[in-house]
This record gives C-alpha cells, structure tokens and sequence, in this order.
C-alpha cells in the first residue's frame, strides 16, 4: 500500500489533489502558490529558494536572497555585465551589447530559426525605449542582408501587437524632427485662413459647392459678385432694407421670348395691412389684356383679381379715358351723359357763356330745345343777338304784331305814339278813327331815323289810331 502525503489542508475540508506516492517515488498533483506581480511582490519575507507561480507573466518566479532580494523567473540565465532581470522586465545594461562585443558575423540570419522571435514570445512591453541603448545594435553591426521582408512574417509585428495607449479617432504620429513622435490632428492648410483666398483665386472653370438640394451657404459679411449672376432655384428672398438696381429696365416673364400664352399675369405684387393682412397687385392682367391696379386681391397661381384700386396722379393723358362707374371733377361728379358732353364739342365760350346757358336749363329749356344748337354756324355777334332774352324767342316773335291798334287822346292839339309801344318800324300806313268808326283825315308825321314815333295833329278827342307796317 502506498503512503500519501497531503501536501495542503483546508480548514473545513482535506483536499486530496495533490499528494506524495513514495510507492512510486512520485509528487503528484503539486501546486505552487499562485500569485500575481503585484501580489508576490508583497510577500513581506520571503525566503531563498521560496517558488510562487506568477499568473501575471504565467511563469514560475524563484526568490534569490543573494541578489538584493529578487525574484527570478526560473530557468532565466541572465549576463549581469550585460542584461538584468528584474521582477518580469528583461532589460538591457546601458553597457551591455555594443559593437565591440559582437562579432563581425556573430548573429546571422542563418543562426536565427525563422520563427525564433514572434510577437507572441515578447511581452507588450518588454523592450521599450528606457531599455534601449542608443546605437547599441547598427547598420554597421548587421549583415546586410541579414533581416529583410522575406525573413518578416507578413502580420509578426501588426496594430494588434503594438501597445497604443494614446490618441483619438483620426489622429496621426507626428515628428518634431528631433525623434519625439506625438499624436496630432491632420490640419488641411489649402483652407487655412491665410490660403482661402489664394486657393479660390486659382479656380477658373465651373465649380459647385456640395449638393445643390442640401447645402446651404452663409456669408456674414457682404458678397461681391464681378461677373454675372445666375439663380436657379425655386424661390429667391431679399431680406434688404434698401434694393438698388442699376438697370433701367427690369424683364418679367422668363429670361427667353414665350411661344405660347402661359394665361399667367405680370407685375408686382405687395403685402399691406388694413384690419387684416392683405395682397395688393400692379402689374399687366393677361384675362382682360390691360394694366390694372387691385387691392385685396388674391393671388391664384399668379393669376390675380380682386378690387380696382383708388389712384391720384398729377396728369393723366391717353387716346381713351373710359369712365364705368362716375367721373368726378374735384369730387363732384359729374352727371351729364356722354351725349349731352358732346353738345359742348368744339365750344369756345367762356365760364359765363356756360353759366348762362344753365340759366336757360334752369328756366325751363328742354333738352330738344339744346339740340336745336347742334351744328349752329352763327357768330358770337350773332348770339349776341338773344343776349337778355328772357322768354321763348320764338314765342316772341310769332307774338309781334305787323299792326298796332289803340285808343289816342289828342290834347292841345297834338298826340305822340311811342315806337316803343306800337314797334312798327319806319315807314308804316297810320290811320285815325273816331271812337264810332269814322275815318279822321288828320296830319301825321314819322320819324325816319331811330325809333319810328308817331306825332298825330287833330282836334282834341279821343280817337283809335291804326298803324300798319313791317314789325
């Protein structure tokens, strides 16, 4: 029967995993104590000779008193003149290798096994720059063909097996030129401030910024344009204050003559506010082929109507004026129709010359009674004529007698008919009858210049007195 040794005990159980069969001179099942880096150390009194397992490095460390004290991996044989060990570092003595210690062809491809030295048998950080002798290892110490592409593995040394703790997404290495590598941020000088300008000026074929439907382009400060200006989107706002054009003429309706009627109207329309935000429009209207003027309009895929729009000018001139509604003179209308206005074509009267012609309408006179002035030929001196008269002329005139008949006293011997009372001119046929009808031979005389007065010389009595003649 064999005698086994428990090598551990645990305070609530025996384990039996690992024990001594000296039956078979055999340790089997053995465990060292397994500890990390950090952990071993922390022993605080290790002994010489003492083992522990580094599950940092997954090797096996020895505690060597005779060399300050250090843990050594085992099966390490370090050069103290030229390399040094030192908890899980092996690094090279500022003394170590140089170029007198190696022979001329003492390391040679031919001595290194092609897969002798991997990434995977170096630790991350087991040779790094505070471990590096500076010209230790040269072009003049190294064959020269002794390490080339074809003897480096295509992924040996990749991004997987370099140790990156520094740097950010897009970062480059950068050089001072003095060795020192840093992370930076690439910086594209052709659009540095200092080369916006000269870059740009170098542009002299079309050019277009990014995707017209999604870029937009913001200038804080003022654009000056030298060529011309071409806008080919759908809508184009000017937020100015002031808009000046140089031009002297402004074209709407397309850059190209029309071929065919698009029925759509021309002008410019305008926003206002009366009690309500509103639209106003001047401009050309393609229905009634005119320019007109609304307010409170409405605006249909640019075909407008809406209200015509009150307008004040000094001077209006044009081949026609059609008023629809009303002309008004300093705001009187004026209520004449078209026919009775064009009674007054071609009058040269004056203010008082119309006013006494209302004074006729006034009285009475009709409408037929004007028109008997149409086409009248007669001139001022002969209108003249009717200057005072205040009845029907013609009434007046079938009204004058061609004979006068009236009672005549004859006193002192003598008796006077006024021309104005008998209106008979010179010469007229004077007769004299008693009041019972008898004939009266009595002298009579008539004036032959002026008005046509009668003198009758009888005896005293009354008499009638006859006169006859052209009126």
């Amino acid at each position: 029967m064999a005698l086994k040794i428990v090598s551990g005990l645990d305070v609530t159980s025996i384990s039996l995993s690992s024990y001594l069969d000296l039956a078979k001179n055999e340790l089997r099942n053995a465990q060292i104590h397994n500890l990390t880096t950090t952990q071993i150390s922390g022993i605080a009194t290790p002994v010489a000779g003492q083992l522990a397992f580094d599950t940092t490095l997954n090797k096996l460390k020895v505690y060597n008193a005779t060399e300050d004290g250090a843990w050594e991996l085992v099966g390490a044989e370090p050069d103290g003149s030229t390399i040094e060990i030192s908890s899980n570092t092996l690094s090279v003595k500022n003394s170590g290798i140089t170029a007198a210690k190696l022979a001329s062809s003492a390391v040679t491809t031919a001595k290194i096994a092609a897969d002798a030295v991997t990434g995977a048998k170096i630790a991350d950080d087991t040779i790094d720059s505070e471990h590096y002798v500076a010209g230790s290892i040269d072009t003049e110490h190294l064959a020269t063909d002794s390490v080339t592409a074809a003897k480096i593995a295509d992924n040996s040394v990749d991004i997987a097996r370099l140790n990156v703790t520094d740097g950010t997404n897009g970062q480059f290495l950068k050089t001072d030129g003095s060795g020192n590598l840093s992370f930076a941020v690439p910086a594209d000088e052709d659009v540095s401030i200092e080369n916006l300008s000269s870059k740009l000026a170098l542009i002299t074929e079309n050019y277009t910024l990014g995707d017209a439907s999604d870029v937009t382009a913001t200038f804080a400060g003022g654009v000056t344009i030298t060529g011309n200006l071409t806008v080919n989107g759908t809508t184009t706002t000017v937020n100015s204050t002031v808009t000046t054009v140089d031009d002297p003429i402004i074209t709407l309706g397309g850059d190209t003559a029309p071929t065919s009627d698009d029925n759509k109207d021309r002008g410019i329309e305008f926003r206002y506010y009366d009690t309500a935000a509103r639209l106003g429009f001047f401009g050309y209207d393609d229905s009634v082929r005119k320019f007109v003027a609304y307010v409170n309009a409405a605006n249909e895929e640019e075909v407008f109507n809406g209200d015509f729009a009150p307008a004040q000018f000094a001077e209006i001139q044009g081949t026609t004026i059609n008023a629809t509604s009303q002309f008004q003179i300093n705001g009187s209308a004026i209520t004449s129709t078209a026919a009775e206005l064009n009674k007054l074509d071609g009058f040269t009267g004056t203010a008082d010359d119309l006013n006494y012609a209302k004074d006729l309408r006034a009285t009475g006179v009709t409408t037929t009674e004007f028109d008997k002035l149409d086409g009248l030929t007669a001139t001022t001196t002969e209108l003249n004529y009717v200057d005072g008269v205040t009845s029907n002329v013609q009434t007046q005139l079938n009204g004058k007698p061609d004979h006068y008949n009236a009672s005549v006293t004859v006193s002192g011997g003598s008796a006077t008919v006024s021309f104005s009372d008998h209106g008979i001119g010179w010469p007229a046929v004077v007769q004299l009858y008693t009041t019972d009808g008898n004939l009266v031979l009595a002298e009579i005389s008539q004036t032959t210049e002026g008005d046509n007065d009668i003198t009758i010389t009888a005896a005293n009595g009354n008499y009638m007195v006859v006169i006859m003649g052209a009126a």
